[in-house]
């Protein structure tokens, strides 16, 4: 039985705009509890909300989908800078993510769906949305399922994914960026937090930017030139990872539309 934190109270959030205004939300948010994940704001969800009042045509008069929403600060941000926003999380966390869709102004509103990413079938086909947003939804070291429905949702169509990851083990953000890059079969970049990537496969640094985020982009092909995109992907291309530590990476290696180090299994042997 899923039982919601007792201490959920509305939180203000203010970010700083490209023009210095402001953008503020409120949404209900717990102040305690680790395991309550979809009631708290974690450093990942307010770091791609920085990222978004940056940029605003990221998602402004786009259609927008936001995976294990939670909270909905991120839902709700979107919605403030001219976002058509979807959020989605599991059926437990609907009525939470419902209450906080309908709470404060007009402006930040939003719709609230279910979905499950080990389900059958994603209620949606490829393209429906233009952009796919998640935070902190990756922190598991088996993201498949999570990758299966990015996968569907992107298919050959010019929808991208932006997804903001906080690092907490070097190890398992290494490895994550490895595995997107083996399984979702488009072009994978960093967005932003490049130099926190890059110091995850430095076996020297030992504090590796603790709670440092890093936001990866993903498309099913590489981002048109002069779109919102074009740039954090061609700067990506000057600096693909080249100076990487050999305790992790055995040798540098290209796939297709790819850019990036390629890990290899201590197992390979050679």
């Amino acid at each position: 039985m899923h039982h919601p934190p007792t201490d959920v109270r509305p939180s203000r959030y203010s970010f700083r705009l490209a023009d210095n205004t402001n953008t503020n939300v409120e949404i209900l948010e717990a102040s305690s509890g680790f395991t309550e994940t979809g009631f708290k704001v974690w450093v990942a969800a307010q770091h791609l909300c920085e990222l978004l009042c940056r940029i605003p045509s990221v998602v402004s008069g786009q259609r927008v989908l936001e995976l294990g929403a939670g909270s909905g600060l991120v839902s709700a941000v979107a919605a403030t800078l001219g976002a058509h926003m979807t959020a989605s999380d599991r059926p437990e966390l609907l009525s939470h993510l419902r209450a906080v869709a309908a709470h404060g102004a007009a402006t930040p509103r939003f719709a609230v769906v279910p979905l499950e990413w080990g389900s059958d079938s994603v209620p949606w086909p490829a393209g429906h949305f233009d952009v796919i947003l998640g935070t902190d939804i990756t922190y598991m070291n088996d993201c498949a399922p999570l990758l299966t429905v990015l996968s569907t949702l992107v298919g050959t169509s010019g929808a991208v994914v932006l997804l903001a990851h906080c690092v907490r083990s070097p190890e398992q953000a290494a490895g994550l960026w490895h595995t997107m890059r083996q399984r979702l079969g488009g072009v994978v970049w960093v967005y932003d937090g490049y130099d926190v990537l890059a110091a995850c496969y430095d076996a020297s640094r030992h504090d590796v930017q603790a709670q440092g985020v890093i936001t990866f982009a993903y498309g099913a092909a590489c981002p048109a030139k002069g779109t919102h995109l074009s740039a954090s992907y061609e700067l990506f291309r000057e600096k693909p990872l080249l100076e990487l530590s050999a305790l992790v990476v055995k040798r540098e290696e290209r796939l297709p539309g790819m850019l990036g180090p390629f890990l290899r299994e201590e197992s390979d042997g050679s």
